[in-house]
């Protein structure tokens, strides 16, 4: 997958791209997010909503507006937070699994 920099700067190329490489692509980012490897079965149903042409639109859209200057931003002030924060997944998740079991 191309970096969201190298995307920003040739955008109109990945709207553009055939389904096929689409789908492939989507795939692709979305593994490379997952803590643990997915079968083609278990990735379907999280590249299904980017699939067709205005979602298409609306995945490349999205990463492109992804820029790291609104998170470095604030990245320093994380360490200052003194709440507790409970993330909530979809289980049965790795992450979540781990958390509970203090790993």
């Amino acid at each position: 997958m191309a970096t969201p920099r190298r995307l920003r700067h040739h955008v109109g190329v990945f709207r553009s791209v055939p389904a096929y490489m689409h789908e492939a692509m989507v795939a692709a980012y979305v593994r490379d997010a997952t803590f643990a490897p997915m079968d083609d079965e278990t990735l379907a149903p999280y590249v299904a909503p980017w699939l067709g042409a205005e979602s298409q639109e609306a995945f490349y859209r999205q990463i492109a507006q992804n820029d790291p200057r609104y998170t470095d931003e604030v990245q320093p002030l994380y360490g200052g937070i003194e709440r507790h924060v409970r993330c909530i997944l979809a289980c049965p998740s790795p992450v979540a699994v781990r958390l509970q079991y203090g790993q």
